[in-house]
């Protein structure tokens, strides 16, 4: 993915695979070859951000260009 662009690809993957994952990556993990960003749950259609220990519901909207 390469092209005068920045892009990053995003995937999904079970959870307990995420530790073969970061070993089979050349580098390992530790030098930022991926993030996890969270997880699918069982709750469909509805997005949820969990910040020190805190959970809300992100409410869809679009992005406002010229605001």
């Amino acid at each position: 993915m390469n092209g005068g662009e920045d892009f990053e690809l995003l995937f999904t993957l079970p959870s307990d695979q995420v530790p073969q994952l970061a070993e089979n990556m050349i580098g390992g993990n530790d030098h930022g070859l991926f993030t996890v960003i969270g997880e699918i749950t069982s709750n469909p259609g509805i997005i949820e951000v969990v910040r020190d220990g805190r959970t809300e519901i992100l409410e869809p909207h679009g992005f406002q260009h010229f605001e």
